[in-house]
């Protein structure tokens, strides 16, 4: 199954604080634990209802969950852009802006969602393909890692959070599974630093503790 070449430098390309906890939380504390550098881009800042002072709010969130997960704070890069707005006039913008800060850290590997931006989330969906086409724009990166879930993920998840919840793969189908049994109390301690963004969301907790041992990829190299 394991087709990833180890990463030594690696960028996680997503759109909303929370999104990188949510997703390869795991992941991304296994990779610092194995001496990889690891970068964190985030795309949007959060603040759903347009609040500037809700999207201030977020950004202290964000930075708390990456220290909690090991990541340096000069190693995270807040893009500010309104959520909802990136598959939009702004698509080519987002573009740029990450393609100048690849280029300042000329990362060997990229990470982001799938495809249907896992949740199906159409910023996740625009961020994923803004971060595929850098990754065959850009000769420096030679494999990007899409967060993928399990099918049996949709029916566990219905309709509690989303209105639709993209079917996943099955696990030989799977290119990449990182252990994460043993990252899942960090995993969860930083999902919990942002406090704006959950509550009601102790099930989840349940579910990520009870069910989620292995975080999936699908991985495609140059």
């Amino acid at each position: 199954m394991n087709k990833m070449i180890p990463p030594k430098k690696i960028v996680c390309i997503f759109a909303h604080p929370d999104d990188e906890a949510m997703g390869p939380g795991g992941t991304i504390v296994h990779f610092l634990k194995e001496g990889c550098k690891v970068y964190l881009i985030c795309v949007t800042s959060g603040n759903a209802n347009g609040s500037s002072e809700l999207g201030e709010i977020r950004k202290k969130e964000l930075q708390k969950s990456t220290k909690i997960l090991g990541i340096n704070n000069n190693n995270l890069y807040l893009l500010g852009f309104d959520d909802g707005t990136l598959n939009n006039n702004n698509y080519h913008l987002v573009v740029e802006k990450i393609e100048k800060i690849l280029f300042d850290i000329k990362p060997d590997t990229l990470l982001t969602y799938n495809m249907n931006g896992v949740s199906g989330h159409l910023d996740h969906i625009a961020v994923s393909m803004q971060t595929s086409y850098l990754f065959e724009r850009l000769k420096f990166v030679k494999q990007i890692l899409y967060f993928t879930h399990l099918k049996s993920i949709k029916k566990l998840m219905g309709n509690k959070y989303f209105v639709y919840f993209p079917e996943g793969l099955d696990k030989n189908d799977m290119d990449l599974a990182v252990d994460v049994s043993s990252y899942l109390d960090t995993k969860i301690k930083a999902i919990k630093a942002h406090v704006s963004q959950t509550k009601n969301k102790e099930i989840m907790f349940l579910f990520f503790k009870r069910l989620l041992k292995e975080e999936y990829f699908k991985v495609i190299q140059k």
